[in-house]
């Protein structure tokens, strides 16, 4: 054991050595290892940093734009209904114009019928009245002997134009 504990006492020479090269393998891998490493991963977690911070940004941009086009949309929706509305109000006073303009055209129609029938009654109370006439001189000259008709017709052709 003696001879053992010996011989690492010899081999303590080399510690120096070792802990050097130690330190320079330490050196050499931060160097052309760690340090490069260190970048990638820290440029990585900013790379993923923006991302994160773009894509709040662009969904906070979405939510306005979803707002705005909801607002649009909203706006267009009163819009035509507001316009369909005024559609519906103008055809619906177009068809009562041309309803008003139908009943007066009726009514002229009508009103025309009316003045011809009334026409046409004048007429023919005029046309029976002549006929009356007619028809009781002709009755009275087959009743009534021929010398009173003269006298009697014309009181009773008077008389009945009285009655009328």
């Amino acid at each position: 054991m003696i001879s053992e504990n010996l011989s690492i006492l010899e081999n303590l020479k080399y510690l120096p050595y070792v802990i050097g090269l130690f330190v320079a393998l330490i050196f050499f891998l931060n160097i052309f290892f760690f340090r490069p490493i260190l970048e990638i991963v820290n440029e990585r977690k900013k790379r993923v940093s923006n991302m994160k911070q773009e894509s709040r940004e662009h969904r906070i941009q979405a939510e306005k734009l979803d707002q705005e086009f909801n607002q649009e949309l909203n706006t267009e929706k009163k819009k035509t209904g507001e316009l369909y509305e005024f559609k519906k109000k103008e055809v619906l006073k177009k068809n009562e114009e041309k309803i008003n303009e139908a009943r007066n055209t009726a009514t002229k129609v009508v009103g025309e019928a009316k003045k011809r029938s009334e026409e046409e009654y004048c007429l023919s109370k005029e046309a029976l009245k002549k006929d009356t006439r007619e028809l009781t001189e002709e009755i009275l000259k087959k009743l009534v002997p021929f010398s009173i008709s003269t006298t009697s017709h014309s009181n009773n052709a008077s008389s009945v134009s009285a009655r009328e």
